[in-house]
């Protein structure tokens, strides 16, 4: 498997100063600007799942936000990360 994740928090130079439906918002238009199209996984609430064919694999890209599910409750953390994986068997997902 082959995976690529990007972490912006709060205040670096890539991170959005929006809210977080305008993060996602930005990916959801970028990807489909870029050829990806919506992942047929379900899209939960506060991520971003898309998937390009790329070298004859399926790539899938994800985009969520940092919350209480990965640990980071009450640190102050309130980033998002940007992933894109990919596997030599097919398999892949958000």
């Amino acid at each position: 498997m082959i995976t690529t994740t990007r972490s912006s928090p709060p205040g670096s130079p890539t991170a959005s100063q929006g809210p977080r439906a305008e993060v996602l918002s930005f990916y959801r238009k970028a990807g489909l600007r870029e050829g990806w199209t919506p992942s047929p996984e379900e899209e939960g609430d506060g991520t971003v799942c898309m998937v390009r064919r790329t070298g004859g694999r399926d790539v899938h890209l994800s985009v969520w936000f940092a919350g209480p599910e990965q640990g980071r409750a009450g640190d102050g953390y309130d980033g998002y990360h940007v992933s894109a994986t990919s596997s030599l068997d097919g398999g892949g997902r958000c």
